[in-house]
């Protein structure tokens, strides 16, 4: 089955980066026990405490659209966090596993390398678009799909 990669970044308003934070680790503790996740990570931009970064992975579409019907979704993202932002990006984009693994990919690394927590070399899903990267920072080949909800851009690029 295919896999859906999401990149969300946050620009937090200037005096809630405390409160979305924790809003954050709630958001993640929800989603983490959702059957259709299989990763869920945020992480806050090293010199800038207003800029987040969010990298989830779902087992599937479905799996993602069923995340974002869940009550903490809509009560702690679209109730709680969208109204502290003054800017939200969001990028999904669908995961081939055949090509994880090839060893002759731009910028493929070591197999598996896109595990989050990797990226701080570049190498992981932190990686995928951080500097407009896209597939080589992922690890192989990723088809950008793009989708919408209320107070979110989306770029489609991969």
């Amino acid at each position: 089955m295919t896999q859906l990669q999401v990149i969300a970044r946050y620009t937090v308003t200037v005096g809630n980066e405390l409160e979305v934070e924790s809003l954050l680790a709630q958001l993640a503790e929800a989603t983490r026990a959702e059957p259709g996740n299989l990763s869920f990570a945020t992480y806050r931009q090293l010199h800038d405490e207003r800029e987040f970064v969010l990298l989830e992975r779902y087992a599937s579409l479905d799996a993602f659209t069923a995340h974002r019907a869940t009550s903490h979704y809509n009560d702690l993202v679209l109730g709680q966090i969208v109204p502290r932002l003054e800017g939200r990006v969001v990028e999904t984009f669908v995961v081939d596993e055949a090509s994880q693994y090839l060893s002759g990919a731009a910028g493929a690394g070591a197999a598996g390398a896109g595990a989050p927590g990797a990226g701080a070399a570049g190498a992981g899903a932190a990686g995928a678009g951080a500097a407009g990267a896209g597939a080589a920072g992922a690890g192989g080949a990723i088809a950008a799909a793009t989708c919408g909800s209320p107070g979110e851009s989306s770029t489609g690029k991969s």
